[in-house]
C-alpha cells in the first residue's frame, strides 16, 4: 500500500482568515442551511480544518472517523456517509450562493473528489485598488487553496503561490 499523496498547505493572512470564518457564518446562517445540521458540521469542519493548515486530515477516513465516529480503520467502500454528507453540503453551498443576492468578500467552493475547500477572494473595490495602486481587473479573483493554478483554472483567478500567467504577459 502506497503512502497518500500530501496536501499542499493553505496559507491565509489574518484579514483573509477573518473573511472565510465570517463568511462561514452566514452560509450556516442562510435558508439553504437551516435544518441541516449535519451539512453545517460537515463545511465548518473542513473549513476549520483547512484554515489551521490540517488539510492532510480531510480525507474520507479521517472525517468519518472525526465527525461520524467511524473507527479509523473503517471500510469506506461500503460506508459512504462522507460521501453522502459531502453531496448534500455541496448542493447547499451551491443553494445558498443562488439564493443570495448579496455580493461578498469571499466564496467558498468545494470540488466534487475532494474535501478540501477553496477560498475565492474577490479582490475588487476601494480596498483592493488602494492597497495595489493598480486599476481593478476585469475579473479579479484570487482562489487559494490545496491546489496550485494551472491550464484549467478561469482567466483571472490566482493561487496561493500569486497570479496566473498567460502566455505573452511581462514579467
Amino acid at each position: 500500500m502506497s503512502a497518500p499523496t500530501p496536501v499542499p498547505e493553505i496559507r491565509l493572512n489574518s484579514e483573509h482568515e477573518a473573511l472565510v470564518r465570517d463568511h462561514l457564518e452566514e452560509l450556516l446562517k442562510s435558508r439553504a442551511f437551516a435544518g441541516s445540521k449535519r451539512a453545517q458540521d460537515f463545511l465548518r469542519l473542513i473549513v476549520e480544518h483547512a484554515l489551521r493548515g490540517e488539510v492532510d486530515s480531510l480525507r474520507e477516513r479521517m472525517i468519518g472517523a472525526e465527525m461520524f465516529k467511524r473507527p479509523v480503520d473503517y471500510d469506506t467502500a461500503n460506508d459512504s456517509v462522507v460521501r453522502v454528507k459531502a453531496t448534500e453540503m455541496r448542493k447547499k453551498l451551491t443553494q445558498a450562493y443562488l439564493e443570495s443576492d448579496a455580493p461578498t468578500k469571499v466564496r467558498i467552493e468545494v470540488p466534487p473528489g475532494s474535501y478540501v475547500p477553496r477560498f475565492i477572494f474577490d479582490e475588487s473595490g476601494p480596498s483592493a485598488t488602494a492597497k495595489t495602486n493598480e486599476p481593478p481587473q476585469s475579473n479579479p479573483l484570487t482562489s487559494i487553496h490545496g491546489e496550485t493554478a494551472n491550464s484549467a483554472d478561469p482567466p483571472g483567478r490566482a493561487s496561493a503561490s500569486g497570479p496566473k500567467k498567460t502566455a505573452g504577459a511581462s514579467a
